[in-house]
């Protein structure tokens, strides 16, 4: 999932936490991951004598593992994803498998719906600007992205970390904005 020139370089993933391993009944599984850190900047005021501490949270890639029931890889796949705050309610994301297929969601930066070339893709830095993703993901590891609402035009924030399943087919999403909130059904074929 990186460059050729920083694959020789010795360069690696880093942060990556395997969030949830899906298994099957026929053996197979899926596991996934996300890239995800916290940046803490201390600063110092000599003026008042007294310390700042600013929190940067980062919940990058997710990436996808799909094994075969002898536990050998059939393919990984890489959901590029780039989200900055200075809080971390709404970055992550939520999945939901139904079938074989894997259901994301989380916000994501509006122009890159646009974006073709994985080199252009653009980070979410500003929630109140972004739109709820939904990716699609079949057992091939085939990916479809679609917009799912406007931060803006719904005057809310998806909390993706804060979604329930409720069926095997159905998810309650959640979203907020100051005192505003909204509460959606999402069902999945």
């Amino acid at each position: 999932f990186m460059s050729a020139r920083k694959a020789n370089k010795g360069k690696e993933i880093q942060n990556m936490q395997v969030d949830k391993i899906l298994f099957h009944d026929d053996g197979t599984a899926y596991m996934i991951a996300e890239q995800y850190w916290v940046e803490v900047i201390t600063s110092y005021n000599p003026q008042t004598h007294s310390y700042t501490t600013t929190y940067i949270y980062n919940a990058n890639n997710i990436v996808v593992v799909n094994f075969a029931a002898n536990g050998s890889i059939v393919w990984t796949k890489c959901i590029l994803k780039t989200q900055i705050s200075g809080t971390p309610m709404y970055l992550s994301y939520s999945v939901q498998e139904v079938g074989k297929k894997l259901f994301f969601m989380f916000n994501d930066n509006a122009k890159n719906l646009k974006i073709q070339n994985p080199e252009d893709y653009k980070s979410m830095h500003n929630e109140k600007k972004s739109v709820a993703m939904l990716v699609t993901m079949d057992e091939k590891g085939n990916e479809q992205r679609n917009p799912m609402f406007n931060a803006k035009d719904l005057e809310v924030i998806l909390r993706p970390m804060l979604s329930l399943q409720v069926s095997p087919t159905a998810m309650i999403i959640y979203g907020d904005k100051r005192k505003n909130f909204k509460y959606g059904r999402v069902t999945f074929n």
